[in-house]
């Protein structure tokens, strides 16, 4: 009876709080559900056994089931398991290495830290391993670090280390460039860019990224046919339309403008999209006024 009665109650508290949006056999409503089944059996089990520690771990896990109910805090039902699961592996990492110590269980740490958001710790351990091995998937985590806090120019460095080694990889002159365009060193990044669509010919994201810096540097002719390639290998890349039709809209080519949104509307279908193209039709008509 009291099983029941919580039950009800933990419902009767989910559906107040989404009484805007309610979906009964929804995926919160079902989880919830087992959830508090799950919470009963650990209790049961608990007293079973007389286990005060089973008890204690029933009670804090249905203080979390209700808790996380609330949708400030609802994010913590995926957040908390997947940071625990982290904790455990790099603690395993952690005893193992101080136990049989290697470059292999260190590399496998960096990237469990980085997977956990913590950056500093994981540019800490790059560094400890790098002073034993020039490695290049190591400098490629460290790298990864220091762009995710924002240090471009120290992610830049590292990654002229990285190509010295591997000059040809056109993952890291694609990154180069990335950094390079945030750092707002536009030249170089289309140098860079130049070089991965060579390696790279039908990518349209790296032909966007090489218009995109033509744009930067007020380089209309060659933004112009950059965004056109980009078409040619994706008829369907809508960033390309729109960039295009701003592109013509800043120059006052509006009919070019137009032109180019027509196309898109043409090619693709997708509702969101086909709302951002006649909105951005309507603004040129009313410029034309």
């Amino acid at each position: 009876m009291t099983e029941l009665i919580i039950i009800v109650l933990v419902n009767l508290f989910f559906i107040i709080i989404n009484r805007k949006k309610l979906r009964l056999m929804s995926f919160n409503w079902i989880s919830l559900n087992l959830n508090l089944l799950l919470f009963f059996a650990v209790y049961y089990i608990g007293t079973q056994l007389n286990s005060t520690f089973l008890k204690y771990l029933s009670g804090g896990y249905f203080t979390l089931i209700v808790f996380t109910q609330i949708p400030k805090f609802r994010e913590l039902r995926f957040k908390l398991p997947i940071e625990m699961q982290f904790n455990i592996i790099l603690l395993y990492l952690w005893l193992s290495y101080k136990i049989s110590p290697s470059l292999k269980k260190m590399e496998k740490s960096i990237v469990y830290l980085n997977l956990s958001k913590r950056y500093k710790l994981a540019i800490k351990l790059c560094n400890r391993y790098l002073k034993q091995e020039n490695n290049v998937k190591v400098l490629g985590h460290k790298t990864y670090s220091l762009i995710n806090i924002g240090e471009y120019n120290k992610a830049n460095t590292v990654l002229d280390r990285i190509l010295k080694i591997n000059h040809s990889n056109n993952y890291y002159i694609t990154l180069k460039a990335d950094v390079l365009y945030k750092l707002k060193d536009y030249n170089n990044a289309a140098s860079y860019y130049s070089k991965a669509v060579q390696q790279k010919p039908n990518s349209p994201e790296l032909w966007f990224s090489l218009a995109r810096t033509y744009q930067k540097l007020n380089l209309f002719d060659k933004c112009e046919q950059t965004f056109k390639e980009v078409l040619m290998r994706n008829k369907r890349y809508m960033p390309a339309y729109t960039a295009l039709a701003k592109l013509y809209m800043s120059e006052d080519l509006y009919d070019k403008a137009k032109e180019t949104l027509e196309q898109a509307l043409d090619k693709i279908k997708h509702p969101h999209y086909r709302i951002q193209i006649n909105k951005m039709l309507k603004e040129i008509k009313n410029k034309n006024k």
